[in-house]
């Protein structure tokens, strides 16, 4: 290939890259844009031979003075190799994140002035999932605490002999995970449709959890039918086959629901979601979310426990089809309700 093919192959090349690329003079005028560059800073043909740092300065939007102060630092040092990170804001608000980096072009004629050629590399998909894992990670160390706050908090109620109701107990429990989700949204960069908590959508998940609970409900009744007729002992003679008393816990536990989903669901199942990785993440997330959620029912006794972390691994299946927990909702309120009207628990 002889030198004149070669050079009509760079701006070939140039065009077809996913990169920015921008040749500026000594002075900050577009010498050179090619179209992955104008896309990512929003900038037209027409204003080709226009200062790039004017044009910004123009705009008096501040939240783009990192990327504006590293295309004059990369002017001002030219023959400094610049490599900096900086954030950009669309008209519409949108922030995207560019990796910078610039070199000093030499001219190749006496005619033509040097130049600063930068390259610019969009990151935000990057940056975005490393900011979720770090913001996980917050979530998640918050959490660990909690639990250990929580189990020795339960030691030192039954080493001093206190007593405090079981809903009770389950309630000051609950609470603690309502501040851990406000904590999550307000100090992190979580929203409410990370956290399965958004409206849209939900047509579809609540009648699949209907049907799903309508069918639990139905195997229970069958299964608890069947212990009576071959007589295992499991249930005592005399006692209804439907027990629907309502204590104060059952009539709150509504309630109850929607705020464990939030704390198994939103927030441990979700921070795991991000920090792990590998082929089987989803299967540990599902199996760990249950196991941590569990380990806050400490207080509930082993039985109660290993029947938690069960419908919390069928829940948390089912919530990494849906992610949303208002459908949940209904799988966990029918289940655990058929469970104490048929003396399951």
């Amino acid at each position: 290939m002889s030198y004149t093919s070669t050079n009509k192959l760079g701006p070939y090349v140039f065009e077809n890259i996913i990169d920015g690329v921008i040749l500026l003079t000594h002075d900050g005028t577009i010498a050179y844009m090619n179209k992955s560059a104008q896309n990512m800073l929003s900038l037209r043909e027409d204003q080709l031979n226009r200062s790039l740092p004017g044009m910004w300065l123009q705009q008096m939007d501040s939240r783009n003075d990192e990327l504006c102060q590293t295309v004059l630092d990369a002017l001002y040092n030219k023959h400094e190799l610049i490599c900096r990170k900086a954030d950009f804001y669309r008209d519409n608000g949108e922030r995207q994140v560019f990796y910078i980096r610039s070199s000093y072009w030499k001219a190749s004629d006496e005619e033509t002035a040097d130049g600063i050629l930068l390259i610019l590399q969009d990151i935000t998909y990057e940056e975005r999932l490393k900011k979720e894992k770090e913001d996980a990670i917050l979530i998640f160390s918050l959490l660990l605490a909690v639990i250990g706050i929580w189990v020795l908090f339960y030691s030192a109620l039954v080493r001093f002999g206190i007593y405090i109701p079981m809903f009770a107990m389950t309630y000051i429990l609950l609470g603690i995970g309502m501040i851990l989700g406000v904590i999550a949204i307000r100090k992190t960069d979580l929203k409410i449709s990370d956290m399965g908590l958004s409206f849209r959508n939900i047509r579809g998940p609540v009648l699949a959890n209907v049907i799903f609970s309508l069918s639990a409900c139905l195997i229970m009744i069958a299964a608890k039918a069947i212990a009576i007729w071959r007589g295992t002992g499991l249930f005592p003679e005399g006692q209804p086959f439907f027990d629907f008393r309502f204590t104060l816990g059952m009539k709150l536990y509504p309630l109850s629901v929607l705020l464990q989903e939030i704390l198994s669901q939103s927030i441990i199942h979700e921070c795991l979601m991000r920090i792990l990785q590998g082929k089987y993440s989803h299967i540990l997330s599902v199996f760990l979310s249950a196991v941590l959620f569990t380990t806050l029912h400490y207080h509930r006794g082993f039985e109660f426990m290993i029947g938690s972390m069960i419908l919390v691994c069928v829940i948390g299946i089912i919530y990494r089809k849906q992610r949303t927990v208002w459908g949940l909702c209904i799988t966990h309120y029918s289940v655990t309700m058929m469970a104490y009207f048929l003396n399951w628990l």
